[in-house]
This record gives structure tokens, sequence and C-alpha cells, in this order.
């Protein structure tokens, strides 16, 4: 049997739990820098691609694709709630 106290094995079990979930976040975070470097050197032959596939250059899509950004809205109510200003 050990001589730790019950204290000190609790330290130590709670020393082992944070080091487990360390190594699971840099994992986690070697596998995400992995996935995102893969994406990002096949991001330009398929944005050549598409542009070159009959999408014109000057619709929407095409805006998005090779700013990269796209902006949207929303708005938490239906579009029914709104009267129209000329119809009443």
């Amino acid at each position: 049997m050990s001589n730790k106290t019950v204290e000190e094995s609790g330290i130590d079990a709670a020393q082992n739990r944070h080091a487990a979930k360390r190594d699971f976040l840099k994992g986690s975070a070697l596998v995400g820098l992995a996935a995102g470097v893969a994406a990002a050197s096949t991001a330009g032959s398929a944005l050549a691609q598409t542009l070159d596939s009959g999408i014109r250059k000057e619709s929407t899509l095409a805006k998005v694709l090779s700013g990269g950004t796209m902006r949207v809205g929303y708005a938490q109510t239906g579009p029914f709630f709104y009267r129209n200003a000329k119809t009443g």
C-alpha cells in the first residue's frame, strides 16, 4: 500500500485528469490545424474549377466565392408580422 493520504491521492487524480484534458485538447488542435491546412491548399483549385464551369463572373455566387465572405441578414419574426405600407 502507498503511504499517501487520501488528500494527496485526490490531488494526484485531479492532476492526471487535467493532464489528460490538456493532451486531448492539444491533439484536437493539431487535427483541426491539419484539416485547415488541407482545406486551404485545395481552395484555390476548387475556385478555379467553379469559375471555369460556367458561372458568370458578375453573379453573386462568383463574388462570394472569389471574396471569401458572404453577408447574411435575418429577422427574429416572420415576414407575416409586418404590414405592407402600400396595401395596409
